[in-house]
């Protein structure tokens, strides 16, 4: 090492012999890109730079070392005998230090350049771990995490050459274009339709939906598109309304600035009859002010439980929630109120059920007519499933929840946008359904009863009875008991809106046709359903050991040290040392993985052995 160094090379060595390689300090060489290692001519050389490669090697980065074999060493050999070789160094003493020599420069270079000429590459000994060779049980993989694509082809004319269009130009699951527009549609018929099986049982047709999709999916886009018509209606309705509302407003302002001067005057008589003369007046003045009337609103993205009753009031008890991020659901379960938010709204709103809330300091009643079209993280559900004022209620019960396959990672992103014909016809078919006026009778706003053919109630009724007998204990429906005893309503809901949006007035009666198209979307509803439960109820240790096993497939690892997987997940939430033992824990349970000590010179590492029917596909 003195020799060396003297030379000007930076070097590292043990002073206590071969065997000394964990007793010494390597950090001088962390954060070198490049390493170059010089053993003693023999055997002990060889094992001692074996030892000293694993050490550098557990530096995060790693340098690239490779092996110089000085030519002409004696057995035992090393730098300083090759040293002793040179003309130029006749008289050097081993203990002497070079750097003040004449041939110092020379040397240096000479040595730079036999180094460099007599460069091996490490051993793949040095590096390959042999697993022990055992017999391997066959691997538990995890189960399937995303729901059967629900197909446009389900909805009527023109909404499905919408909805497959939509979903082509995105690049996204069709799911998430029909669940979307079956929300539009919920939207334009909530509170104007209900569907009666049998006498005694009204359906109303809005619904919950919520796709769930990781980022970067397009849900944006769909989103946008779908509701494009709507924002389009409101525009229209400002236009028309507004210049009314605000001669509203503005006969309100002048009102009430009379009645100010008239309650001025009042304090100031000294008269009693006089004073109660004018307080009879200002009361019934105030109590015949103009209300004006808000401007029509179909949906909103932004709101909290305690707003919400006043919005859905002043939209005559119906309303939309549309959006695709999960703030809206931040909001809804408490976020601004410590975590304790009142959701009956949410709870009665997906079928007319009562509710009394304030309003301008006083109690107002409604029967409020929601809808929610989300699209969401399925993180956003996952935290979802764990607040307070979801929990235990039958808030998630409610939703149609739906989880499709992503397709990142597989897109061309070379489609066409949707034909203008296509997407014009849609756009019709919204501004028809927003057009239907309410019902009145009495004075009083009434849904129009939609009622099924009688082959139409046979195939419903035999839907029931299915979905009677799974619900039964260790059936499928077993796990998601509270959504399947709502599926056959909401199949109900689905056959209102397809059957509204295909015929809008002109039929009343749902076709047989029709109903085989909701119990359709209301069984890959099941199988959804099923994927979410799984989602919001499993372990985050489930989910680390999946971020592991996608690691392991995706680079093809035959084995892996525990430092090499802790390096891999290291910006994940499972890289904290804690949570990926756990994971790996779990791909040991299930046969992925196998692990083995293998002897180094400080302690024994565990090395995983991949189970090799993974990697043979």
């Amino acid at each position: 090492q003195s020799a060396l160094a003297s030379l000007g090379f930076q070097c590292v060595t043990s002073i206590l012999g071969s065997g000394s390689a964990h007793l010494t300090n390597w950090k001088p060489l962390e954060g070198i890109k490049t390493g170059y290692l010089l053993p003693d001519n023999d055997e002990c050389g060889d094992t001692y730079m074996k030892s000293v490669h694993k050490m550098v090697s557990q530096f995060s980065p790693a340098p690239e070392m490779k092996i110089a074999r000085l030519p002409g060493l004696p057995e035992k050999g090393d730098v300083c005998d090759w040293l002793k070789q040179q003309p130029e160094l006749a008289d050097w003493d081993e203990c002497a230090a070079l750097t003040h020599h004449p041939a110092r420069n020379f040397l240096r270079e000479r040595l730079q350049e036999l180094i460099r000429s007599h460069l091996e590459p490490i051993p793949a000994s040095w590096t390959e771990v042999k697993i022990e060779e055992q017999e391997w049980e066959t691997p538990i993989l995890f189960e399937e995490e995303t729901g059967p694509d629900i197909s446009a082809s389900f909805l009527p004319s023109p909404l499905a050459e919408f909805a497959s269009a939509l979903a082509d130009t995105t690049e996204t699951p069709e799911t998430l274009s029909v669940m979307t527009v079956l929300g539009i549609m919920s939207v334009c018929s909530a509170k104007r339709f209900k569907v009666t099986p049998k006498e005694g049982w009204e359906e109303p047709v809005n619904i919950y939906t919520c796709c769930a999709l990781p980022p970067a999916n397009n849900k944006s886009k769909v989103i946008n598109t779908c509701t494009a018509p709507l924002v389009a209606w409101e525009i229209e309705q400002r236009i028309l309304l507004e210049p009314e509302i605000k001669r509203q407003y503005s006969e309100r302002k002048s009102q009430e600035k009379i009645i100010e001067s008239m309650r001025a005057k009042a304090a100031k008589t000294q008269d009693p009859l006089d004073q109660r003369d004018l307080l009879n007046q200002i009361n019934e003045k105030e109590s015949n002010l103009p209300e004006p009337k808000p401007l029509p609103k179909l949906f909103i993205n932004d709101v909290t439980p305690e707003t919400l009753g006043s919005q859905v009031y002043e939209q005559g008890e119906r309303l939309a929630i549309i959006s695709d991020e999960g703030g809206i659901l931040e909001a809804m379960g408490g976020l601004y109120s410590n975590g304790v938010a009142n959701v009956d709204i949410l709870l009665k709103g997906i079928d007319g059920g009562h509710v009394r809330t304030r309003r301008n300091a006083r109690t107002i009643d409604l029967n409020p007519y929601l809808t929610m079209a989300l699209a969401l993280q399925p993180a956003v559900i996952q935290n979802m499933s764990e607040k307070k004022a979801f929990r235990g209620n039958g808030t998630m019960e409610r939703f149609l929840f739906t989880r499709p396959a992503s397709k990142l990672g597989f897109r061309t992103h070379d489609k066409p946008s949707p034909p203008s014909h296509v997407v014009a016809a849609y756009e019709q078919k919204i501004r028809n359904l927003l057009t239907i006026a309410p019902l009145i009778e009495n004075g009083q706003e009434k849904a129009r009863l939609l009622t099924l053919a009688p082959d139409a109630w046979e195939e419903w009724r035999a839907f029931q009875n299915k979905i009677e007998t799974e619900l039964r204990p260790g059936e499928k429906l077993s796990p998601i008991l509270g959504f399947g005893g709502k599926i056959c309503g909401y199949a109900l809901r689905i056959a209102g809106l397809l059957h509204v949006a295909e015929y809008e007035l002109t039929s009343s009666v749902i076709s047989k046709e029709t109903i085989e198209h909701a119990l359709e979307i209301a069984t890959l509803l099941i199988e959804h359903a099923l994927v979410v439960n799984n989602l919001i109820s499993s372990d985050p240790t489930i989910h680390d050991a999946k971020e592991v096993y996608h690691w392991i497939m995706r680079e093809k690892k035959p084995s892996f040290t525990q430092t090499e997987v802790t390096r891999a997940m290291k910006n994940r939430n499972c890289g904290r040392s804690e949570r990926l033992g756990k994971a790996v824990q779990v791909l040991l349970d299930r046969n992925i993985v196998r692990a083995q000590k293998m002897p180094t010179p400080t302690k024994p590492t565990i090395v995983y052995a991949v189970n090799p029917q993974l990697l043979k596909g």
